[in-house]
């Protein structure tokens, strides 16, 4: 007898809420309210990456709880004029990374950055700006690179304290400390700044840190604020590749630091500074394509420069009232290889480029040239030439008017005639 068994085959339904797989948004998010912050948590509360971008913005959102699961996202996070909003970033505690832009602006009840202390890089910009209760960056303690501009402005009392690890910028760095502070301190583990490193303080009398930065596009402290007298730090840097710029600093006193900079790729400026006097560092600076020293009130000399540094293209030195030292060693290779320039409305000594270039050769004959040395000019007085007979062989030579002008300048050989038909009698 043949038997038969039956097997009996029950499909099982398995209901199983999104969240607990772990399902992520396919596109952009955008948050305008509380209860789609709430949404998010219960069909996403455990994506832990999100593919696009991250938008918080409207009236009541006030608990980010709901992303507490991200370790990545991978566009821009854009959160922006909450009210009356969170007072921290504690809803993304897991965060490692911002694939795009970090954009934080008009939240008014945000105070701290914390929340973001596991996020060591942003790929784009970070943004962040009239959050006026924010008043300082330590919940960017992590942050190593950001892959555009780093800025913090119009915050009006904050410090930029907090960006321990921050060592790349490939953007612009923009830090503006607005708070009462008596010192202001860059980031001290910041090794590059691919765009223009602005780093200004309203009411600090020092200016130091940046001991580890060797390379930016471009170096500014103009506007550094009206109270900042002594910039000491930035002991590392050696490379500007485009513009060095201190400027409009009323109370700064003296340039006595940046003895490691080597090269600046375009223009060296020191402009407006009422208040300074001397300038001795750059000791080491041996390249920059122009140079210009402008409007400093009580300016008294260049010995900064009193080494050769390289200026292929103008030099401009005007408008220093008390500026009578201007033939150093910088300025006189650079006027006596006819190159561009520029000197005019400084003090006696230094008035015009004449002056100065007259100046520099004597110098540079003192230097060179044994005080004993049997120099003959003929005949004198002279009508139509005269000539210069000396051992020391081909030279150059310049005749200077009454008031110290240059009036004819060349090179000669040993006892060549040297027209001066041309010229004015003197005295």
């Amino acid at each position: 007898m043949s038997t038969f068994q039956f097997k009996f085959v029950f499909p099982v339904i398995l209901f199983v809420h999104s969240a607990a797989l772990g399902q992520c948004p396919t596109g952009n998010v955008t948050i305008n309210s509380q209860a789609d912050a709430d949404n998010y948590a219960l069909n996403y509360g455990n994506c832990d990456t999100l593919p696009g971008d991250l938008t918080i913005s409207g009236f009541g959102i006030n608990d980010l709880s709901a992303f507490a699961g991200l370790d990545v996202i991978l566009g821009d996070v854009d959160i922006n004029n909450l009210f009356p909003g969170p007072m921290d970033l504690s809803g993304f505690s897991e965060l490692d990374e911002i694939g795009g832009e970090l954009y934080l602006f008009a939240n008014s009840r945000l105070q701290s950055l914390n929340g973001l202390n596991s996020m060591d890089r942003v790929g784009g910009d970070v943004f962040i700006s009239s959050c006026d209760s924010i008043r300082e960056a330590n919940g960017l303690n992590q942050l190593d690179v950001a892959g555009g501009k780093l800025q913090f402005f119009s915050l009006t009392d904050f410090k930029p304290t907090g960006l321990n690890d921050l060592d790349t910028v490939y953007g612009d760095l923009i830090l503006i400390q607005t708070d009462l502070s008596s010192t202001a301190t860059a980031p001290n583990n910041l090794l590059y700044v691919g765009g223009e490193f602005y780093f200004g303080a309203d009411n600090a009398t020092q200016m130091n840190g940046g001991n580890a930065l060797t390379r930016v596009k471009s170096f500014s402290l103009g506007s550094g604020g009206p109270a900042l007298q002594n910039i000491s730090g930035f002991n590392a840097l050696e490379t500007v590749d485009s513009v060095f710029n201190i400027s409009y600093n009323a109370s700064l006193t003296n340039l006595n630091g940046f003895n490691a900079l080597d090269s600046i790729g375009h223009r060296f400026a020191i402009l407006n500074n009422a208040s300074l006097g001397t300038i001795n560092g750059f000791g080491n600076l041996g390249y920059s394509w122009n140079f210009l020293v402008y409007g400093n009130d009580v300016l008294s000399s260049l010995n900064g420069f009193d080494h050769p540094i390289t200026i292929p293209d103008h030099m401009q030195i005007n408008n220093n009232p008390l500026l009578s030292v201007c033939n150093v060693q910088a300025v006189c290779d650079h006027l006596i290889a006819n190159l561009s320039s520029s000197i005019y409305s400084n003090a006696i000594g230094c008035e015009t480029t004449a002056i100065v270039y007259g100046q520099c050769l004597s110098t540079s004959v003192s230097e060179v040239v044994p005080q004993d040395l049997m120099l003959s000019v003929y005949p004198n007085p002279a009508q139509d030439a005269i000539r210069i007979t000396t051992p020391a062989g081909p030279f150059t030579w310049i005749i200077f008017d009454g008031r110290g002008g240059a009036v004819a300048k060349g090179r000669a050989n040993t006892g060549e005639p040297l027209p001066v038909a041309g010229l004015s009698a003197g005295p």
